[in-house]
């Protein structure tokens, strides 16, 4: 059970990315050879999507994989490096906390008008659920991150790697 916890991003990932895959290959086919047209199936492969991306920050936060710029981990010192993380972390809590915050809200608002997706009669209340879904779970996986690196008592993606020497970098 533990291990499905710790993976269940992966886990839906992996069922997600197929199904759009599979679906959105059908309808190609079927359009191209001209001998079928899944109407739902630009519609199911864009929530599908949807869905990937936002379960895909969770999945990338786990592994600290998002984005990042490693400059200012070789200009400073090794002492300030989990501080700067901290900020860091403290940012992508106050940006994944307001998304989730604003994505319950709109979602919150569709539930009650009971709005629902043209081709596959799907509550749009879940399609944009995925927001919050996904930014709390970003927020969840970046804090057991930046508890690894305390727990480590270092930064495993810059400490090994070599300082910044500006007397490196040749111009012209």
């Amino acid at each position: 059970m533990k291990k499905l916890l710790n993976n269940f991003e992966e886990c839906f990932l992996a069922i997600l990315l197929p199904a759009m895959v599979s679906i959105v290959f059908l309808n190609t086919v079927g359009r191209y050879t001209g001998t079928f047209s899944l109407d739902w199936a630009d519609e199911a492969s864009r929530y599908l999507m949807i869905w990937l991306v936002f379960l895909g920050i969770s999945a990338a936060a786990k592994r600290n994989a998002h984005f990042a710029v490693g400059v200012l981990f070789m200009v400073t010192p090794a002492r300030l490096h989990l501080p700067i993380r901290a900020f860091i972390l403290f940012m992508v809590l106050v940006f994944t906390g307001a998304a989730a915050v604003l994505g319950c809200q709109y979602a919150w608002r569709l539930y009650g008008m009971g709005q629902t997706s043209p081709a596959l009669s799907l509550p749009m209340w879940f399609m944009y659920g995925s927001i919050p879904f996904g930014c709390f779970f970003m927020a969840i996986r970046s804090i057991q991150f930046f508890a690894g690196q305390v727990k480590a008592g270092r930064n495993p993606d810059f400490d090994d790697k070599p300082k910044f020497d500006p007397n490196d970098v040749e111009i012209g």
